[in-house]
């Protein structure tokens, strides 16, 4: 799903995903949030991300793929 919010005087883009890998008998599932400036000033992201870690949410460029592979112990970190 996703979401426009008004952050800080900007407008940011929330999209929410949850997916399921599955390789053999395993199986692992994760949620993923994306946020996107949209209009506004980038230290809405900045705050955004910041805020983020806090939550103990984990920043990642790694596909979904990929991280399930890891979770899986399919492929070495």
């Amino acid at each position: 799903s996703r979401q426009i919010v008004e952050f800080l005087d900007s407008e940011i883009e929330l999209s929410c995903d949850l997916s399921e890998y599955v390789c053999k008998d395993k199986s692992a599932r994760g949620l993923m949030l994306e946020y996107e400036l949209k209009r506004g000033d980038e230290m809405a992201l900045w705050y955004l991300t910041r805020v983020m870690k806090k939550m103990e949410y984990i920043e990642t460029n790694e596909s979904k793929e990929k991280r399930a592979k890891k979770a899986l112990e399919i492929i070495a970190e």
